[in-house]
């Protein structure tokens, strides 16, 4: 197993780094793993077939992930906006603000 400092640091590195939408959306998936396993596609990241609905604030891949998030238009992100779907799912049922934008724009359907 590699120290978790190393692995930390990996995750910062990658943070600073991303500057396109499929790196946000990569960088978002390898915190999600690291940080909170049980809601990666490697678990059971639907319980009982629903999507949980996590709080920003205790997730850091979503923590990271929200400054990306486009508001105000028709699309979610600049690039690729399938790179976004996951976090999209999940931000959607989260008490953010974004949940108001992702209903009106056609939700996540889980």
């Amino acid at each position: 197993m590699l120290p978790e400092e190393l692995v930390e640091e990996v995750l910062s590195q990658a943070q600073s780094a991303a500057k396109r939408s499929w790196e946000y959306g990569t960088v978002f998936e390898a915190l999600l793993e690291y940080h909170h396993p049980s809601f990666s596609v490697f678990n059971d990241p639907f319980p009982d077939g629903k999507l949980p609905a996590l709080d920003e604030g205790d997730v850091a891949a979503l923590k990271y992930v929200k400054s990306f998030i486009i508001t105000d238009g028709d699309q979610l992100c600049e690039g690729n906006g399938i790179s976004f779907h996951i976090m999209y799912c999940f931000l959607s049922r989260s008490p953010l603000a974004f949940h108001v934008f992702f209903q009106q724009v056609g939700g996540c359907t889980m």
